[in-house]
């Protein structure tokens, strides 16, 4: 009679198992780094270099073998690369970990209804709205997609200027999580909070400005970047149960307190947890941003194919890892396979390339343009 109980138990193993290692963590990197604001330049080497420590310990602390990085910085700080990386280079991976993480200018257009801002990547023509990268990530069905973006979101009247973001000095100080063992944190914390769900993705949304509100931004990342990890720091290191939910709630109501005692009342985060129930595939689904603006007709139908191709190629990676764990392997041996599984990648990606380069010189042959 003690069927059900036992039932429960055994999925939970199964799915906490199958979603702690063969899961891979992918980090997207949206900077402003070449921004004439010297101080906002500084703010992007530093988060960039502190966020790395933060997915190192993510990947101790939930046994992730595999890093994907994903950069759009410097002189590639654009429209056309940042839909490159989200619509082909991140279709490897589903069931993963993806965390986004922008910081420069943002705003909203007069009519916008979703509480996610515009990214201003250098223009108004190159803006892209934030909810639409999202959506091109969860239609990839990830296990997890965490969105921390530092920039104002507030209604754009005069496009002659870049929309502001207000720069302001403070002491560099390391907020850090430190190395992994210490600060007395608890992995089954980390575990429980980023575990799989089967089917759905579970997204927090940490945006340093809510509606109509700015975002304050120093050398550190300012006061809002500093109390995401603070509060993440706490949850991780809590011997009392803690959800996704508590955790935005903290880090909105301990935000707002320490802006109200520096009188900067002009900046409201805005953080949330939801689910995102996966998308039931019913043929390509392509985003309009990207049919409109940066896939060319005569290359549909090849990136379609190959995104399906990485989809697949995920799919089966996990499958054997899950295997490998299923049957006792050493952990030596599952780390060959995770490298095997790292060249297969490699090589899928370079052949796709070469297929690219062969359908724009036949395209070019026939008189066309690019």
């Amino acid at each position: 009679m003690r069927i059900v109980p036992v039932l429960t138990i055994c999925l939970f193993l199964f799915f906490n198992s199958f979603g702690a290692e063969t899961r891979h963590i992918h980090l997207l990197k949206i900077l402003d780094s070449e921004n004439t604001d010297f101080i906002i330049r500084e703010a992007c080497n530093n988060i960039s270099a502190d966020i790395e420590k933060e997915i190192q310990l993510m990947q101790h602390y939930l046994d992730v073998y595999t890093v994907h990085e994903h950069e759009v910085v410097g002189s590639h700080f654009n429209r056309e690369e940042l839909l490159r990386k989200v619509d082909y280079e991140m279709s490897y991976l589903e069931g993963d970990i993806v965390i986004v993480v922008y910081v420069g200018h943002g705003y909203r257009s007069e009519h916008k209804q979703s509480a996610a801002p515009m990214l201003y990547l250098n223009n108004y023509e190159e803006s892209v709205d934030f909810l639409e990268i999202q959506q091109i990530i969860l239609d990839k069905r990830p296990s997890v997609l965490m969105s921390i973006v530092l920039a104002c979101n507030k209604t754009q009247t005069d496009f002659n200027n870049p929309p502001d973001i207000i720069a302001y000095n403070e002491p560099i100080r390391n907020i850090s999580l430190k190395a992994p063992g210490g600060m007395g944190i608890k992995e089954s914390k980390y575990k429980a909070l980023f575990q799989e769900i089967p089917q759905r993705t579970k997204c927090i949304d940490l945006f340093g400005a809510d509606k109509e509100y700015l975002t304050f931004i120093s050398q550190n990342g300012g006061i809002f970047y500093n109390e995401v990890f603070q509060v993440l720091h706490d949850a991780f290191s809590n011997d009392e149960y803690i959800s996704w939910d508590d955790i935005c709630t903290d880090i909105e109501s301990s935000t707002i307190s320490k802006l109200q005692q520096r009188g900067m009342e002009a900046q409201k985060p805005l953080c949330r947890y939801y689910l995102s129930i996966h998308p039931v595939e019913v043929g390509h689904r392509s985003s309009p941003v990207l049919d409109k603006q940066y896939l060319k007709q005569q290359q549909k139908e090849l990136k379609k194919l190959q995104k399906e191709q990485l989809r697949t190629l995920r799919h089966q990676h996990r499958q054997e890892m899950h295997t490998a764990r299923k049957s006792d392997i050493s952990r030596e041996k599952r780390r060959v396979l995770s490298l095997q599984h790292k060249a297969s990648l490699k090589t899928m990606k370079a052949q796709h390339k070469i297929d690219q380069i062969r359908l724009e010189k036949r395209f070019e042959s026939m008189g066309g343009s690019q």
